[in-house]
């Protein structure tokens, strides 16, 4: 008898298997697709918003913002990086438009604070591990995202001063310093646990995988070299890691073993113009930093990533410019083929630097165009985006607390008069 159960239970051990019970096979976005997830930070293209946290509403029109939602408004929609400029006034340093007479978005610390506050509530490493079973869903998307942060360091801050900033907002706690993946072995396994002490495990590596780079022991040391584009590490890496904000200064004098995760931009990013004041004289040519300008083929041999700046201005008297609104349909517009707009710049510079396609398009007024149908065409994921908020002009910065908006208000106004004599008071006070 038992030799029958026994020839029984072999004979039916294939049906057991081929009916288990069903799991859930999730599928996981990096940065709103999954075709993502395996890409190198720096072989696909980020969204990013000039002068980020400096906002306004279409009724005001503020000629100093550059913005109608605030940044985590733009991180929701699909943002990934965010440009601010850096000044001292009163002994804190705050985010401010050229200067701070003309507007004062706030404090670095609150506005970093701000930001890391929308990465611990949104998807992170851990957020698999959150998510209730569901045996009839198998293809619910997870998004996992991967931010940057340029600053413009207008007062030219120490790398120490910087640093205690970010720690004091707790923003440092994702911080990415290259050493992390470029100093170790070149190649590294995928696995569903993390280094950093307290990170839930990651849910990508269901088989083993390679790529070329791993995070480093904890002994490694910073670098400012140059990293080629496909030598970053993956977006699932830096998740992986707990590492998902990369962090540019422009510029920093010196280097910090402290806070080595803020990068000197120049050091790793070469852009083209940002003073365009016509559609028609939009170009992908380096001009900074300065030994590269004008040299594609220097700047793309140096490893150096593409970072092209898509912005129209006008000139409002005294060298200033604000944002040419009668024109941001057509600055933004995803078209391939009309003069100027940000679908032909974006193509026309792929195609001049051999095929690499930028790594940073910043632009005025993201929502417009609306500019991030040209990344998802570059980053050939229009059909895969999952996890974006669709963006309505109530939700514009009418609804924000932000002291950037009421600054904006005091000093910016409907047009250029309040912030020409802004910037007057600002050059009488430092004679």
């Amino acid at each position: 008898m038992l030799k029958w159960n026994l020839l029984l239970s072999v004979l039916l051990l294939p049906f057991v298997y081929a009916n288990p019970v069903q799991r859930r096979n999730t599928t996981t976005a990096c940065n709103n697709s999954p075709d993502l997830c395996d890409k190198p930070y720096g072989t696909i293209t980020h969204l990013g918003a000039h002068d980020s946290p400096f906002t306004t509403t279409r009724s005001e029109n503020d000629t100093s913002a550059n913005q109608y939602y605030n940044s985590t408004q733009q991180l929701s929609a699909g943002v990934r990086l965010l440009t601010a400029q850096v000044h001292e006034s009163d002994g804190e340093y705050h985010l401010c438009h050229s200067s701070c007479l003309l507007y004062d978005a706030g404090t670095l610390e609150s506005w970093l604070s701000d930001i890391k506050g929308w990465m611990d509530d949104n998807p992170n490493d851990g957020m698999v591990q959150r998510i209730p079973f569901d045996v009839n869903n198998d293809a619910d998307p997870v998004s996992l995202l991967v931010v940057t942060i340029l600053l413009v360091n207008s007062d030219d801050l120490s790398a120490d001063t910087l640093g205690s900033i970010f720690a004091s907002s707790g923003i440092d706690s994702y911080a990415y310093t290259p050493s992390d993946s470029t100093t170790s072995s070149s190649t590294s396994t995928a696995t569903t646990t993390t280094t950093s002490a307290g990170s839930p495990s990651f849910p990508f590596a269901t088989t083993t995988t390679t790529s070329s780079s791993s995070t480093s022991s904890s002994t490694s040391t910073s670098t400012s070299s140059p990293i080629a584009p496909s030598d970053w590490p993956t977006l699932s890496d830096l998740i992986s890691a707990g590492t998902r904000l990369v962090t540019f200064i422009a510029s920093l004098d010196e280097t910090s073993d402290t806070y080595p995760y803020l990068l000197d931009e120049f050091a790793y990013i070469f852009e083209n113009n940002y003073d365009v004041t016509s559609l028609s004289n939009f170009t992908c040519e380096p001009q900074r930093p300065t030994d590269l300008a004008g040299d594609t083929s220097s700047a793309l041999s140096s490893g150096r990533l593409p970072f092209t700046n898509h912005f129209l201005g006008q000139d409002d008297g005294l060298g200033i410019q604000s944002p040419n609104l009668d024109e941001i349909d057509t600055t933004n517009s995803p078209s391939t083929t009309t003069t100027g707009a940000l679908g032909t710049s974006a193509q026309d510079c792929k195609s001049e630097y051999n095929g690499q396609q930028p790594t940073f398009l910043l632009v005025d007024f993201f929502d417009v165009g609306p500019s991030i149908d040209t990344v998802d065409s570059l980053n050939n994921v229009s059909s895969s985006v999952t996890g974006r908020t669709q963006l309505s002009s109530s939700d514009s910065s009418s609804s924000s607390t932000s002291d950037g908006v009421r600054a904006a208000k005091n000093y910016g106004g409907e047009n250029a008069i309040w912030g020409l004599i802004g910037v007057v008071a600002f050059m009488v006070t430092c004679l």
